[in-house]
């Protein structure tokens, strides 16, 4: 079945580079020759007398955040990575608010940039959102008269 009638009906699938049209192929192939190494290095840059990779501000990608949202994201992603094998990958370096689509319907959406592996040249860049409670969860809440 053709990608578009299977999205269509709610059925998943993929997109190959050779079988790719339009804006979906024109976007594979700009980030035909990219690695996950590239990434960090073009969205940040180092500060200061040390060294400190931040990521780079930017109106149409990612803008700062309050001392207290990163605050919030940073021990958001510590929960996250205490159930990993390397938490210490998911130390956070730097956050900013990710600029982005309709997609969200409202709800935030940040770039982190953590530790990665293997040192400087390992950070990553994660795309981390916002998920608000399922509404399945919310209802036997409300049957069980539980307000949280």
């Amino acid at each position: 079945m053709h990608l578009q009638k299977r999205c269509a009906v709610g059925g998943a699938g993929w997109v190959e580079r050779v079988t790719a049209e339009g804006a979906v192929r024109k976007l594979l192939r700009q980030v035909e020759g990219r690695t996950r190494r590239m990434l960090p290095e073009e969205r940040t840059e180092l500060r200061g007398r040390l060294g400190v990779r931040r990521l780079i501000l930017n109106p149409a990608r990612a803008l700062a955040v309050p001392k207290e949202e990163r605050k919030q994201v940073s021990a958001a992603m510590q929960r996250f990575g205490a159930g990993h094998d390397e938490p210490h990958f998911f130390r956070v370096v730097d956050v900013a608010r990710r600029v982005a689509g309709l997609g969200g319907l409202g709800l935030p959406r940040w770039v982190v940039l953590v530790a990665g592996n293997d040192g400087p040249r390992g950070h990553r860049i994660l795309d981390v959102k916002a998920a608000p409670p399922s509404e399945r969860k919310t209802r036997q809440r409300r049957s069980l008269g539980q307000t949280q």
